[in-house]
């Protein structure tokens, strides 16, 4: 098992670097349309497997599970809610949802 550069311990960094890709994801998927095709979140994932990969990020790491699991990703899903069109939604899915 190979040591990443940035070890598990250093929260700050792994936080500073989780940020660091959401504001280039973010910023990609409003200058260029391949990016928007993709949605800033995955662009995020691409950006994070790549790190991984060339041995600067751990795998895993405590600050994932405390700040991504504990707080991110709980807040996430109703801001996601708040934006979605139920209208839409109703049309779309039609008898679907009712069932």
């Amino acid at each position: 098992m190979t040591t990443a550069l940035i070890s598990a311990d250093n929260h700050w960094m792994l936080i500073a670097i989780m940020f660091l890709s959401t504001a280039i994801a973010i910023c990609l998927e409003q200058k260029y349309s391949w990016a928007a095709k993709m949605s800033g979140a995955i662009i995020t994932l691409i950006i994070a497997v790549f790190l991984v990969n060339i041995g600067i990020i751990p795998t895993s790491a405590p600050v994932f599970d405390d700040v991504v699991w504990g707080y991110a990703v709980p807040l996430a899903i109703p801001l996601l809610l708040l934006r979605t069109n139920i209208r839409k939604i109703g049309k779309d899915a039609g008898r679907l949802l009712i069932m």
